[in-house]
C-alpha cells in the first residue's frame, strides 16, 4: 500500500529539498532529464513509421504533468519542447482535453518564432480536428508557413505548405485547399517525400469531387514519387482519405 503514502513522501522529500536550498536545481534537473526523455521516446523521431506512443509516456504521465509545470514556470520553450514530444501520447490515449489544454499554455507561454512552434502549431491543429473545432485551422496553416518560411529547413518549409492545404481542406474550403495543394506541389518538386504526400492528398482532393482521371492522375504521381524516397526517410506521409472530411 506504499501508493497511499507517495503524496507524504513527496512533500517530505520537497520539504528538505527547501531547508536544503536544492528545491529549484533539483526541479530543474527534472526538467530537463523528462524533457530529453520524452523527446527521446517520441514517436516522431525514429523510426519510419510513426508507431503507437510508448508505454513510457504512461507510466510518467504524473512526472511529465509536473515537468511541464516547471518548464512553464521557467522555461516557456522548454515547456514547449515537452509537449511537442508528447501530443501523440494524448491523441493515441484519448486524452485531447489534457492535450489541448498542454499545448495551448505552451504555445502561449513561448512567443519565439521557430520551428519548434511550427511544430507544436501542427500538433495543435490534431487536437482541434479532434475537437470538431475548425475555425482556427487556417490560420494556423498560415502561420506554420511563415514560420517555417523563417526558420525552417528546405524540405520543411515544403511540407509546411503541405500542411497549409491539409488544413485548409480540414476547416472546408476545398476551392482554396486545391489551390494551396497545387502551389505545395510545385515547392515540393525537388523533396519526393514531400511531393508523395502532397500529390496524394490532391488525389483525395479530386475524388472528393468526383474527377476521378484527375484523382487516378494525381495518385500515380504519387506512387512515381515514392519511388525516389529512400527507405529510411524519416515518417514523411500523411495518409488521409475523404473520412477525414
Amino acid at each position: 500500500h506504499i501508493g497511499n503514502y507517495s503524496g507524504g513522501f513527496r512533500q517530505y522529500a520537497e520539504t528538505q529539498l527547501d531547508k536544503a536550498g536544492e528545491h529549484a536545481a533539483c526541479r530543474r534537473r527534472h526538467l530537463e532529464w523528462y524533457a530529453g526523455a520524452a523527446a527521446a521516446h517520441d514517436p516522431d523521431r525514429g523510426a519510419p513509421v510513426v508507431g503507437e506512443p510508448s508505454g513510457w509516456f504512461d507510466v510518467e504521465q504524473d512526472n511529465l504533468r509536473a515537468a511541464s509545470a516547471t518548464a512553464l514556470a521557467t522555461d516557456p520553450t522548454l515547456a514547449l519542447q515537452l509537449v511537442t514530444s508528447t501530443w501523440r501520447f494524448w491523441v493515441n490515449r484519448g486524452l485531447i482535453a489534457e492535450g489541448a489544454r498542454s499545448l495551448t499554455l505552451a504555445l502561449d507561454a513561448s512567443k519565439e518564432r521557430s520551428a519548434l512552434r511550427a511544430r507544436a502549431l501542427a500538433a495543435m491543429s490534431v487536437m482541434l480536428i479532434r475537437q470538431a473545432k475548425a475555425a482556427e485551422l487556417t490560420a494556423i496553416g498560415e502561420e506554420i508557413v511563415d514560420l517555417l518560411n523563417e526558420h525552417g529547413e528546405p524540405a520543411e518549409r515544403a511540407h509546411g505548405y503541405h500542411q497549409r492545404a491539409l488544413l485548409t481542406f480540414m476547416a472546408g474550403d476545398w476551392d482554396l485547399a486545391t489551390r494551396q495543394s497545387d502551389e505545395a506541389i510545385r515547392i515540393s518538386a525537388e523533396f519526393p517525400a514531400v511531393t508523395a504526400s502532397v500529390q496524394h492528398f490532391a488525389g483525395v482532393l479530386a475524388l472528393g469531387r468526383g474527377e476521378i482521371e484527375a484523382a487516378r492522375s494525381r495518385f500515380d504521381a504519387a506512387l512515381q514519387a515514392l519511388q525516389r524516397v529512400p527507405d529510411n526517410a524519416a515518417p514523411f506521409f500523411i495518409a488521409m482519405s475523404l473520412g477525414w472530411a
